[in-house]
């Protein structure tokens, strides 16, 4: 099977180097007629094309690495306007190519619009950056090698002039803004700074109600001072009291004395009793004493009475008064923590215009862009590439013709030798008889 197989790729390899072979005419004509038509258009048709290239030195570029971000602060929200914004080596090749600075190149050279788009403008020039490097190479083609140097230098120095007026509008409208916000912070403050007088200069201000409730504390301590005293007084006068009302008890209000007499009667001396009641002096000293005691003792409950009413008037009153003075500090507090933060803002804010007022003077394009190679006259064209042309064409060619040969076999049904007869009828010859040409006299 193996070598019958070998004879099939044989006889398969042999049949298409047949067909080449037979149609070696087809391929040679095509690739001749295609190579030279290649070289009348490289060498005759064709207009040489030239390349002027400028480098760039980049001083200032950002990374694109994306950190960690620290909570935004005031600082850190301001702080961005005052900065030159911040450019890749890639934005700067971007903007090789930008429409606006096209026109510019064209205006200064004086091309003509109609014929100088635009479009065929970027079509003629284009920027890379150097591998590990932050040089950027900017390459314009033209047939005119002169023009493609000139366009080349302009496009370089009007980059140089587009970033620094794009950056100079940028911190412009950066002050404008900021400027805008200075003014709002400065009313802020303002209005803030007159509401603290204000509050400072009403009736019932924050240290008129603390000195009040300052009083009613030092009243409602006396009056509670007063009350315990009052208490122990009414304590005693009720253990008084209760002590006389047990002597009145155990001694009589009056004291009954008998006196014995004897005078001379018909039985002979009879004896006379008298009997005298009077005041007992002690039940009276006790009672009297009683009375002052209970008439104390109700001049006190009165005063414990009135005692207790003005300590709960005075509690009231000074949980109110303590409501007031903290409603006011809190709100004197948010002023001034208030008026304190605008004070930074502004402050931060002049800071900022400044410096961003410094950052806008200077020339960014000349400072962070320089042209290390200034464009020079090419004097070789790159194009077009005349060996190449003429080789990738006879290539092209080549393919064209050896797929050409093959259709024009598939389609081919003639029968011309045994092999034809074999191969088309499924026949077997069994010899051929060759054609003679005669002979010329």
């Amino acid at each position: 099977m193996q070598n019958e197989d070998q004879g099939m790729v044989e006889i398969d390899l042999r049949e298409y180097l047949g067909i080449l072979k037979k149609w070696r005419w087809v391929i040679v004509l095509i690739t001749v007629v295609a190579v030279g038509t290649a070289g009348v258009l490289s060498f005759f048709v064709l207009p040489p094309v030239y390349q002027a290239e400028v480098t760039l030195l980049v001083n200032r570029t950002s990374s694109t690495k994306t950190t960690y971000q620290q909570p935004e602060t005031l600082e850190s929200a301001v702080s961005p306007f005052s900065k030159l914004p911040e450019m890749t080596l890639n934005t700067y090749v971007a903007q090789v190519t930008n429409p606006k600075l096209l026109g510019r190149v064209r205006d200064n050279l004086g091309l003509d619009p109609e014929v100088y788009t635009i479009n065929r403008l970027s079509n003629m020039v284009s920027a890379s950056v150097v591998k590990d490097s932050n040089l950027i190479n900017i390459k314009v083609e033209h047939t005119d090698p002169i023009l493609a140097r000139e366009i080349a230098d302009s496009v370089s120095e009007e980059l140089l002039v587009f970033i620094s007026e794009a950056n100079e509008e940028q911190l412009a409208k950066s002050v404008e803004l900021l400027d805008r916000q200075l003014i709002e912070v400065s009313a802020e403050l303002l209005t803030t700074e007159e509401q603290i007088k204000n509050n400072e200069a009403q009736p019932r201000s924050l240290d008129f109600v603390r000195d009040e409730l300052d009083s009613a504390k030092q009243m409602l301590s006396k009056y509670r001072s007063q009350r315990v005293q009052v208490d122990l007084d009414i304590y005693v006068l009720e253990s008084k009291l209760a002590e006389l009302n047990s002597q009145l008890a155990m001694i009589p209000p009056t004291i009954v004395t008998e006196e014995i007499s004897y005078v001379e009667g018909e039985n002979g001396e009879e004896q006379i009793i008298t009997r005298s009641e009077q005041v007992n002096p002690s039940y009276t000293e006790i009672s009297r004493r009683r009375e002052e005691t209970v008439s104390e003792l109700s001049g006190k409950q009165a005063e414990a009475s009135f005692l207790i009413k003005e300590i709960e008037r005075l509690t009231v009153r000074s949980e109110e008064l303590q409501a007031e003075v903290t409603e006011k500090r809190v709100e004197q507090e948010q002023l001034a923590r208030k008026a304190a933060q605008l004070e930074q803002t502004y402050n931060l804010l002049t800071n900022t215009i400044a410096e961003t007022q410094i950052v806008q003077a200077i020339n960014i394009g000349e400072t962070d862009v320089m042209i290390t190679a200034p464009a020079e006259t090419p004097t070789v064209p790159i194009k077009p590439n005349k060996s190449l042309n003429m080789a990738v064409a006879a290539v092209l060619a080549a393919m064209i013709g050896i797929f050409l040969a093959f259709v024009l076999e598939y389609f081919d049904n003639t029968v011309k030798t045994a092999e034809d007869v074999q191969k088309h009828g499924g026949i077997p010859t069994l010899g051929s008889i060759p054609r003679i040409e005669p002979f010329e006299k």
